[in-house]
């Protein structure tokens, strides 16, 4: 928020936790008397008005603060009357609108009888897919899509390694030495032989040091274009053939880990190899939504969600080879590989898939 100080009204939408959370004290604020007011006490003034503040009250907080009365008054007044505010207004009408339909949606979320639980199905038709799930915006767990596919049972690191051993790769290595190493991707990639990589996996144990994650275009090379002919979904659900571009390859050691962040597309996760823990939060979880940085949750997101949104459950489920999780556009998920692991992220689905301005965390404050 603008300003020293949080805003003084709040509105509706706010939890009984936020609101009691409010320092009443501001004393640790109080400054030197000024002859002037700061750009920052003045959006201050204007975000306070906008949600519904009183003059009197806004003159109250000033004042505390050693601003002189005098002073005080005469900013308020000039931001009251100023011709730009009922366009501040407006906006601001939008925003607390568009709050009050995320406060439904996150409200009816807690009202089931287990409502954080993911479904498992075996298989499904693609009307009732796109209807149920895709459409809804509700992650599903396959055990039987994928019983068919080449992939399954096919793949594995000495498979790479024996069929695709002298290709080399690009992966990303050296992760350990930055906990922000997925949103700096390109200080950390380098190229090896698919026999190299490997080698590496087999060895090196439970680490999160080296992986081949989807930027690393591994399907986009054509000595691996064979790979995509092993991947085989329902032309009712993809477009079929698979292509580069459609498909993204993961491939990596136990222990390797996504921070939690959201995409911009709706994805189908096929586990062919190992297991993966993912957790899971909606896109309506307003702790991470305000808090967005780009597409990553911040670091201390665990505390942040632990602190103010018990309502919204976190899910946590495990995927084992054959089994394939839809995950929603917009869905938080941290993703943790239980044992070395390979899996695909499906993109080419029959319906419109790339939600470009779904940017909540490129937005500025």
């Amino acid at each position: 928020m603008a300003g020293p100080y949080p805003v003084i009204r709040v509105q509706s939408f706010m939890s009984r936790k936020e609101k009691s959370s409010l320092p009443r004290k501001r004393g640790p604020f109080r400054a030197a008397p000024q002859v002037t007011l700061s750009d920052e006490w003045r959006a201050w003034i204007v975000e306070n008005i906008v949600r519904g503040a009183s003059r009197e009250e806004l003159l109250e907080t000033l004042v505390e603060a050693d601003i002189a009365p005098n002073l005080a008054k005469k900013e308020i007044d000039a931001i009251l009357t100023s011709p730009a505010l009922p366009g501040c207004k407006t906006l601001q009408s939008k925003v607390e609108r568009v709050e009050l339909v995320l406060e439904l949606f996150r409200t009816m979320a807690t009202c089931g009888v287990n409502p954080a639980k993911i479904e498992r199905r075996d298989n499904i038709e693609a009307s009732e897919f796109f209807d149920k799930y895709y459409g809804a915006m509700r992650p599903v767990i396959f055990t039987g899509m994928l019983r068919d596919w080449p992939a399954l049972g096919t793949w594995s690191p000495e498979y790479f390694a024996t069929r695709f051993g002298h290709v080399n790769i690009e992966v990303v290595a050296g992760r350990n030495v930055d906990p922000l190493c997925d949103r700096n991707l390109d200080r950390f990639k380098q190229t090896m032989t698919m026999d190299e990589y490997c080698r590496l996996v087999r060895s090196r144990g439970t680490t999160n040091d080296i992986y081949l994650v989807s930027n690393n275009c591994a399907f986009e090379k054509p000595e691996l274009a064979e790979l995509l002919t092993d991947l085989t979904p329902s032309p009712e659900i993809f477009d079929v053939p698979v292509r580069p571009g459609m498909a993204s390859l993961w491939f990596g050691p136990g222990g390797t880990l996504t921070p939690l962040h959201h995409d911009i597309s709706n994805i189908l996760i096929c586990q062919f190899y190992g297991r993966k823990r993912f957790k899971l939060l909606p896109p309506f979880s307003a702790a991470l939504l305000h808090r967005a940085e780009g597409f990553y949750a911040p670091l201390d997101w665990k505390e942040i969600v632990a602190r103010e949104e018990q309502a919204v459950s976190m899910t946590t489920v495990d995927l084992a080879a054959g089994e394939a999780l839809f995950l929603p556009a917009g869905y938080w998920h941290e993703v943790e590989a239980l044992e070395p692991s390979i899996h695909v992220s499906m993109l080419g689905f029959r319906r419109p898939n790339y939600l470009a301005r779904y940017r909540p965390g490129f937005v500025e404050p």
